[in-house]
């Protein structure tokens, strides 16, 4: 079995607004189970799954739930809380300019959950294969997602990995992950002795991104000078 799945969603196809609840299973699905024998079932070994849900109204843009199911640490092969497991891609109707996203309570007792977030006004998808593509060039292509919420309601410690970009209209290039929110970055929720992690690809407090290690946050600080980072340019941040 291939240990990648793109899965595809058009969500204009579907009557009225729609709420999504995105979950990665893979790790609990039988790898076969021509017998239906609960016994000779086995987990499979795929872990990575991508969402693309696409041409999102206004309403189902603050509507999507992403929890993850199964436990790493029980079953390592498989797995549904590293970072480069969950691939989340959104995109928009004209006129949307605002993405919500919640992060659910899932079945398992791994100690943290992490994903990649993109959004964009600006997408498609391969009806058949399911895969992302762009519809316009970089040269002439523009992001209208400029607003961003996280309602964290995990028990767990998260990262999450910001890979929106703005497209500089001077340059015609894109500028570093997470530039697209422009406008504003909202985060509510989470627990106490936990966190929640934009600074993916600097990660200057080296969390652990695997899912599989409670991480503290220390005062140790990496220096990552001119390096990769995610350089956010809201204009406002706001934690409730």
């Amino acid at each position: 079995m291939d240990d990648s799945i793109p899965i595809g969603v058009l969500a204009d196809e579907i009557d009225g607004d729609q709420t999504f609840l995105l979950r990665n299973n893979r790790d609990m699905r039988p790898l076969d189970d021509t017998d239906n024998d609960p016994e000779t079932i086995e987990p499979s070994t795929a872990d990575t799954t991508t969402y693309n849900v696409m041409n999102l109204s206004e309403v189902e843009a603050q509507q999507i739930t992403i929890e993850h199911s199964g436990n790493k640490g029980d079953n390592p092969a498989p797995s549904s809380n590293g970072l480069a497991n969950n691939i989340v891609n959104l995109d928009v109707e004209d006129g949307v300019s605002e993405v919500a996203i919640t992060i659910g309570e899932g079945i398992n007792t791994d100690p943290g959950f992490n994903f990649q977030l993109n959004t964009d006004s600006d997408l498609s998808i391969n009806e058949i294969t399911g895969e992302l593509r762009a519809q316009t060039p970089e040269e002439v292509k523009v992001n209208n997602v400029t607003s961003l919420t996280i309602h964290d309601n995990d028990s767990e410690s998260n990262t999450v990995e910001l890979k929106s970009r703005y497209y500089n209209d001077e340059t015609d290039l894109p500028e570093g992950q997470g530039t697209s929110y422009t406008e504003s970055i909202t985060i509510d929720g989470g627990r106490d002795g936990k966190y929640l992690n934009l600074d993916a690809s600097g990660n200057i407090y080296q969390l652990d991104m695997s899912g599989t290690v409670a991480s503290a946050v220390s005062g140790s600080i990496h220096d990552i000078g001119a390096g990769a980072a995610e350089r956010l340019v809201a204009n406002r941040f706001r934690c409730f």
